[in-house]
């Protein structure tokens, strides 16, 4: 048998595309154009009108303090010229022997009243215990006050004395010699405050003679009372105490050399005053 021809096929016709298939078909796009842009013109600022400023009120000033004159300058001075004063005073005074100014006005009433006290010591013939005991007392209280640097003089001698006085008050003056030793002790210091009181070269001068004479007579009645009032005593605490002025026989010429030199020197401010 012949073979069989293939039927001839018909070409295929394409099918013709629904229009909502076409419609899926991206449209041609054509290359976008950037949009011409128009140069940007800059806002028209209006010119900013400055503020309306209110007039200032001018504040209310407080009334200027018065004028005040400047004293500081002449308040100084006037305290520099009064310290000077004062340190003048002070070293006269130290250099003479008398208390600080300060204290000048209180114990030159006490060295008055002292003065008024040996006075009537010197002057009644009757032994007053007490009255000599605190005037005693007030010599003391100088010999502290020359330990202080207070007053000018000699402390050592100054010791030894007062402590001999208060031995031989406790010792002496009620048992005998009273009258002589009291007379010794209210010349001296009658001579010795007024110098204290009006100091110059006449008082100073008083001062420094009336011992001359006093000193002898005092260190004398003192050391015969001492030795009776030893030989007399039984207690041995008696005898010790008043042995131990005994020892002013000694130490008296010393005592006596500087009292010499203190009238010297005082002689010398009396020609020198005239």
């Amino acid at each position: 048998m012949p073979p069989k021809k293939p039927a001839a096929k018909s070409p295929a016709k394409p099918r013709a595309k629904s229009p909502a298939r076409a419609a899926k078909k991206p449209a041609a796009k054509s290359p976008a154009k950037p949009a011409a842009k128009s140069p940007a013109k800059p806002a028209a600022k209006s010119p900013a009108k400055p503020r309306a400023k209110s007039p200032a009120k001018p504040r209310a000033k407080s009334p200027a303090p018065k004028q005040r004159i400047n004293t500081s300058h002449d308040d100084h001075h006037a305290r520099a010229m009064a310290d000077d004063l004062a340190a003048i005073r002070a070293a006269y005074a130290k250099e003479q022997g008398l208390p600080p100014p300060k204290s000048y006005q209180i114990w030159t009433i006490l060295n008055v009243l002292a003065w008024i006290g040996w006075s009537a010591v010197l002057a009644s013939a009757a032994y007053n215990e007490k009255l000599v005991l605190i005037l005693e007392l007030m010599c003391c209280a100088e010999v502290l006050r020359m330990i202080k640097g207070e007053l000018k003089g000699n402390v050592k001698m100054g010791l030894v004395l007062h402590a001999t006085r208060l031995i031989v008050y406790h010792q002496v003056l009620p048992f005998a010699y009273t009258r002589v030793i009291l007379q010794a002790w209210s010349a001296t210091e009658l001579a010795r405050y007024p110098y204290y009181v009006v100091p110059n070269a006449y008082t100073l001068a008083l001062r420094s003679f009336v011992p001359l004479i006093t000193f002898p007579l005092g260190v004398a009645a003192e050391t015969m009372g001492l030795w009776g009032r030893l030989q007399a005593a039984d207690s041995l605490l008696v005898k010790a105490v008043c042995a131990l002025p005994l020892v002013n026989v000694v130490l008296a010429p010393i005592g006596y050399r500087s009292l010499l030199k203190k009238a010297v020197r005082a002689y010398d401010g009396l020609t020198k005053e005239d």
